[in-house]
């Protein structure tokens, strides 16, 4: 489609060459300038009159922002200067035009699975538009971005429609290492019968957080693609920073070798990652490997209200232990008995106020090791008297 014929109310001769004469075609409109201005992507108008009644064509200054939403085909043959700037007088009067995009494709929505993109695209005043948003991948071979490919089929966009802001979803058939890695980047593309308008490249997107459910232990962790790292790690699958909360802000703890810091609990557990995608859904699987839980352990053989009492109880002793404390490194605390809880410590009562001492009786009546433990259960190690 094209403005129709009927707009244009006069005719007028831009160039004559032997028979045959160049014309520039007239419109009129009751709509102000700024608003034809503005609707048809124009600098300004070549006027005359017909009748008493305005008749115009408009130009675009040679390389501004408007001239390029004209097709070369509609430059007409009226040719000249205004302020020292070369103008083009449109044939056609200005009134066909190509259809706008603004900014830059904005991600909306993501998953593992998929992309949501939304772009803000306008129909020139006469003419339909198809309209669309693209993505290319990064090539790691060739170290540079890649093809452009379609995020979904084109969207209708009938004449005279102002900016309007339009999803399209892709889905993601394989969330490679290249994609989290390096993300895609997107670009709106809007085409008619005039040309094509595209916008500005985004900046590199990347999958966000998704959840995954941990049966054993029962919790939830998450994930974020942004942060995946691909790298082949000692059992199968690939290594993966995980966090503690929705928001991605709180990352488990790294110690360097695979292993992770869990719940603030003395013990580590390996965890490491498959993906598949069932139709729109990704689906994570999980293998783990969990440390078996140890527990620092002192056994005793004297304890007593003062340190001296409770050496001196190992030194008369028969060799026997008369106890186990078990530590919560953790806390700093120091428990009568612990049990495991799936893959849990959990601690029981704290040991009683006193000092714990081990060593050897008479006749070598040496002491090794001694611990305080206060009335909040803390521990601490102190010197022996009779080391």
């Amino acid at each position: 489609m094209a403005a129709p014929e009927s707009l244009y109310t006069h005719k007028g001769v831009a160039q004559k060459t032997g028979e045959t004469d160049r014309i520039v075609k007239f419109t009129s409109s009751s709509d102000s300038g700024a608003v034809n201005k503005s609707r048809f992507y124009l600098d300004g108008f070549v006027n005359t009159m017909q009748n008493g009644v305005r008749k115009w064509a408009g130009y675009c200054y040679v390389g501004s922002e408007n001239y390029y939403m004209h097709n070369i085909a509609r430059h007409g043959w009226m040719r000249g200067y205004k302020d020292g700037q070369q103008i083009v007088v449109f044939w056609d009067a200005g009134l066909n035009t190509l259809g706008d995009v603004s900014g830059r494709p904005n991600l909306v929505d993501s998953s593992i699975a998929s992309f949501t993109v939304k772009g803000l695209f306008k129909s020139a005043y006469y003419i339909d538009s198809n309209v669309m948003i693209e993505y290319q991948e990064w090539n790691s071979l060739n170290q540079s971005w890649g093809a452009w490919f379609p995020v979904d089929n084109f969207k209708f966009l009938a004449q005279n429609n102002g900016f309007i802001d339009l999803p399209f979803t892709m889905q993601i058939e394989e969330a490679s290492e290249n994609i989290l890695n390096n993300g895609l980047r997107f670009k709106m593309v809007n085409s008619n019968p005039e040309g094509i308008k595209e916008s500005e490249v985004s900046v590199p997107l990347f999958p966000s957080g998704v959840p995954i459910n941990f049966v054993s232990p029962s919790r939830t962790l998450y994930m974020n693609t942004l942060v995946l790292i691909p790298q082949t790690d000692l059992q199968e699958g690939r290594a993966t920073r995980l966090f503690t909360d929705q928001g991605i802000t709180n990352p488990y703890s790294h110690d360097g070798t695979n292993l992770y810091l869990e719940d603030g609990v003395n013990y580590k557990k390996w965890i490491t990652y498959g993906m598949t995608i069932y139709g729109y859904n990704g689906v994570l699987t999980i293998d783990e490997w969990t440390r078996p839980p140890s527990v620092t352990s002192f056994s005793y053989k004297g304890f007593a209200s003062t340190q001296i009492d409770a050496e001196m109880q190992v030194m008369n002793n028969s060799g026997t232990n008369v106890g186990t404390l078990y530590f919560n490194e953790v806390a700093g605390t120091a428990h009568k008995s612990y049990t495991v809880v799936g893959s849990n410590i959990v601690f029981g009562e704290k040991a009683n106020q006193g000092y714990y001492a081990e060593g050897t009786p008479y006749p070598q009546a040496i002491i090794s090791q001694v611990y305080y433990v206060n009335a909040s259960g803390v521990y601490q190690e102190e010197n022996p008297i009779n080391g």
